[in-house]
């Protein structure tokens, strides 16, 4: 008897075999996709979008702070005070110098007390309250610990000289740490490297979303107005990043732009010209 036949038989055989571990497998890896797919649809969903507020914690991140009522000229004159009180206690002021600090002190007591501003009373509490202001300004809200997040602001990345990617931070408002004083640290966001998502220039808007962490980042950083003192008291592991405007020729980016070409002209040691 010919053998062939039985030959034929245990290829096909074989072969529907193979074709069923293949299908079998395509199913798997399309189950497997769905999955991952439903999972990261879940994380997204379960993801809470809050407010800058929501970082402070509800506590410790409140004080009675009897300087907020003054306005900023009161709060100016009160300052000019304190100094010109400090001033003439020394006696490093000429005759003509100390009638001028005379003259101002009086004038603007004057203005404090016709305003009814208890001026001994708010320099005498001006330690206290600044010891409080620094403790509510770290108090980061526990509720937020571990959570996963997504919160609309503006980032500050950072780079090496090289270019290389590392991290980044996050704030409220446009300008803040440049232009404007920089928010509470508690008010703060830094975002390490490695998110797989990058700024395309300081203060783009943006949308973050990820875990979040209690923990102080303290640095020091080179902005456009010139070295920073970065403190921030959240960390966040970013899983994704939506810049909500484009990457155009905006004066942030040209600035941004031109002040990293000159930070590389300097490392490099002037042997290569910045471009404008």
């Amino acid at each position: 008897m010919s053998v062939f036949p039985e030959a034929t038989l245990d290829v096909a055989v074989r072969s529907r075999t193979l074709s069923f571990k293949f299908l079998a497998f395509c199913f798997l890896l399309e189950c497997a996709g769905s999955f991952l797919a439903g999972l990261q649809l879940a994380h997204a969903a379960a993801a809470t979008e809050i407010s800058w507020d929501a970082l402070v914690d509800p506590v410790k991140g409140q004080f009675d702070d009897p300087f907020e009522a003054l306005s900023s000229s009161q709060l100016r004159s009160l300052g000019i005070v304190l100094r010109s009180r400090q001033a003439l206690k020394g006696g490093a002021l000429s005759d003509g110098e100390r009638r001028q600090v005379q003259f101002e002190l009086d004038r603007h007591e004057v203005l404090l007390q016709v305003a009814g501003v208890d001026i001994d009373g708010l320099l005498s509490q001006r330690e206290d309250v600044a010891r409080k202001k620094a403790a509510a300004s770290l108090a980061a809200n526990p509720a937020l610990e571990n959570e996963t997040v997504k919160l609309k602001g503006f980032v500050i990345p950072l780079f090496n000289e090289a270019g290389k990617d590392l991290g980044g931070y996050f704030v409220p408002e446009a300008g803040m740490c440049s232009h404007l004083p920089p928010p509470p640290p508690n008010q703060m966001i830094y975002y390490p490297p490695g998110s797989g998502w990058e700024g395309a220039y300081v203060y783009q808007s943006a949308e973050l979303q990820g875990r979040l962490k209690r923990e102080l980042a303290r640095q020091e950083i080179s902005l456009l107005d010139g070295r920073v003192e970065m403190i921030s008291a959240w960390v966040m592991a970013v899983d994704s990043a939506t810049a909500l405007d484009e990457p155009e020729d905006t004066p942030q980016q040209r600035s941004f732009s031109l002040f990293s070409r000159m930070k590389q002209y300097l490392t490099n040691g002037g042997t290569s010209e910045p471009q404008q």
